[in-house]
């Protein structure tokens, strides 16, 4: 009777040692899945931001040294109008003054610059955090250059809540998936 109840103590507890083990790999794999899914959005979010950026600075600089402010205001509410998450797009002359703006009555203002820790660089252009009008924004900051001088800045506020809509929501796909499998693994 004693072999019989040792034998199942030791059975029972290599059952929970292994149960831990698949929850301890599970887990780890699901952390080290979510850290990749979560650069890799990133990624695609910083080549997409710096390639509007880029491709919209390109274009305005001569319209921005030829003084053509009605080019500059379609040029920005062309590209602002072609993508859902843009919140704000903004030519802004070397004294800080906005020359075209999505936002038609921002021209001619101060471009408020928010000071904030620079999260990536793609080219020349620069990505920050900021939070501007109350909403969480992905910034992107491209000098304007025309034959290596600069004549001005291009501001592009991406949003930064449709971007962690996404993350939540294939984090969620992801544990969704975990839990599935492990009830199939165990069961």
């Amino acid at each position: 009777m004693t072999w019989n109840l040792q034998a199942r103590r030791i059975g029972f507890k290599l059952s929970l040692f292994a149960l831990l083990l698949i929850l301890a790999i599970t887990a780890g794999f699901t952390l080290v899945i979510g850290e990749l899914v979560d650069t890799y959005l990133f990624r695609e979010l910083v080549k997409r931001g710096a390639a509007i950026s880029l491709s919209t600075a390109n274009p305005s600089a001569y319209s921005l040294l030829s003084n053509d402010l009605l080019a500059l205001d379609n040029l920005a509410s062309q590209v602002e109008r072609s993508q859902a998450d843009i919140l704000y797009l903004a030519i802004v002359d070397p004294a800080g003054r906005t020359l075209a703006h999505n936002n038609l009555q921002a021209v001619g203002d101060q471009f408020p610059r928010i000071q904030a820790e620079l999260v990536d660089q793609w080219q020349e252009t620069e990505i920050r955090r900021v939070i501007r009008n109350e909403l969480d924004v992905f910034e992107f900051t491209t000098p304007i250059l025309f034959h290596g001088q600069e004549v001005g800045h291009l501001f592009v506020g991406l949003d930064a809540s449709s971007w962690e809509a996404t993350r939540l929501a294939i984090h969620r796909q992801i544990l969704a998936v975990v839990l599935v499998a492990l009830v199939v693994g165990l069961t």
